[in-house]
């Protein structure tokens, strides 16, 4: 059996590489010490400078201000009088023209006076003048319309001594066309020379009124001018009626019908499209009127319902009404209330007589309540057949169901 042995000398060599390698160790445990101590002393002095270059950059934009490439016009130039207050002030300007710098400072502050006064000054308005339809590139259709005595006896022998012109936008099949009306002028034979274009001989104050004479046959004859919907307008009917199907059945605000037109060769400002609709509601609110009228008259039997709606206003939104009445087979009517109340829905039915088919709300008790000549009608209880509400899409067309009187109902 072999045993081993550790000498003295092995044991001291041991010993001193234990205490090499602790002192290397010591070493560079103090170097990573002083590595961090430096590391947090170079964050601070970076945070400082930080702090300092901000302030300094505060500092220097309040007294040189911020750099840009443009001068603001209130900063491009300094008055003329300080100007020469300042070269004065500096001996650059002769001391004997002190009176004459003053001269011309006070001229030109007056001038810049006048200037500024003459710029407050509101511009003229300019008048208002008839748009030239001749610019457009739209097709031209001309309708000829011959006085009534161009067809009569002599007709023939009329002279032709010019025509009328008047200009309007009409809407064609997937066009759009400019329409001229023409109006030609005829004079009658033997009759004398008229001047078309001299104005009418004032009347004198003071002077005696002469005998009324027998009315004459006018010398220059020329049809009468058709009625436009809207006076002085340039839409005709199919462009008003083209306006109102594309806004309310096709949805199409102002900016997008407005882009349509002019990319056909007509364009039209949204403020003249709304404009052409305020004409247009005012002749159709004759016939709405003759619509109710017939309903309050010779209707039977009308189907009511009600929609509320919000309002804009200056606060906060309003609450109002819009009451949908359906005349089977006749009419479709709509009013809007401001107030969905017993008296607002008495006085929209006033004059109307026989059945009203509507729900159970309250505001019509005091109709029924009032009206003896008024039959309230409703549904049959758990019956099958049902009233859908005439305001929505398509119901109007549904048959309705067969009118029971409310005390029948169980």
């Amino acid at each position: 059996m072999t045993e081993d042995y550790v000498t003295v000398e092995q044991l001291s060599d041991v010993l001193a590489n234990q205490r090499q390698l602790e002192a290397s160790f010591e070493a560079l445990k103090a170097k990573y010490d002083r590595l961090v101590a430096e590391r947090e002393s170079f964050e601070a002095l970076k945070t400082k400078y930080d702090q300092l270059l901000f302030e300094h950059e505060k500092l220097r934009r309040r007294l040189l201000g911020p750099k840009r490439e443009r001068v603001p016009a209130s900063d491009s130039q300094l008055p003329l009088p300080d100007v020469l207050d300042v070269l004065g002030a500096l001996g650059v300007l002769p001391r004997g023209d002190d009176d004459d710098v003053e001269a011309d400072g006070s001229a030109l502050a007056a001038a810049k006076q006048a200037a500024c006064d003459a710029d407050k000054k509101k511009k003229p308005k300019r008048k208002a003048r008839r748009r030239d339809l001749s610019e457009l590139e739209l097709p031209v259709e001309r309708i000829v319309l011959e006085p009534p005595e161009r067809d009569g006896p002599g007709g023939g022998d009329l002279v032709k001594i010019g025509e009328e012109v008047s200009e309007h936008v009409e809407r064609r099949a997937e066009t759009l066309v400019r329409v001229q009306v023409v109006r030609p002028k005829y004079k009658r034979p033997g009759a004398p020379p008229v001047d078309v274009e001299a104005p009418p001989a004032p009347l004198k104050l003071g002077a005696p009124l002469a005998a009324a004479k027998p009315p004459e046959e006018p010398a220059i004859l020329i049809a009468e001018l058709p009625a436009r919907p809207i006076p002085g307008g340039l839409a005709g009917p199919g462009l008003l009626a083209h306006t109102l199907v594309s806004k309310y059945c096709d949805h199409l605000p102002w900016h997008r019908l407005s882009s349509i037109l002019a990319r056909e060769g007509f364009p039209v400002a949204k403020s003249t499209l709304s404009d052409w609709v305020e004409g247009s509601v005012k002749l159709l609110s004759h016939i709405t009127r003759a619509m109710w009228s017939d309903a309050k008259a010779n209707a039977s039997y009308v189907i009511v319902d009600a929609t509320g709606v919000l309002v804009q206003a200056k606060e906060k939104c309003r609450r109002r009404s819009f009451y949908v009445a359906v005349v089977p087979g006749e009419h479709v009517l709509y009013r809007y209330v401001k107030k969905n109340d017993g008296p607002s829905v008495a006085q929209l039915f006033e004059g109307f007589s026989g059945y009203i088919h509507a729900d159970a709300a309250s505001v019509y008790h005091e109709l029924y309540d009032e009206r003896p000549d008024l039959t309230e009608v409703g549904c049959r209880v758990g019956g099958e057949v049902a009233l859908p509400a005439p305001h929505r899409s398509g119901r109007a067309d549904f048959p309705h169901p067969v009118p029971h009187a409310a005390g029948s109902l169980a």
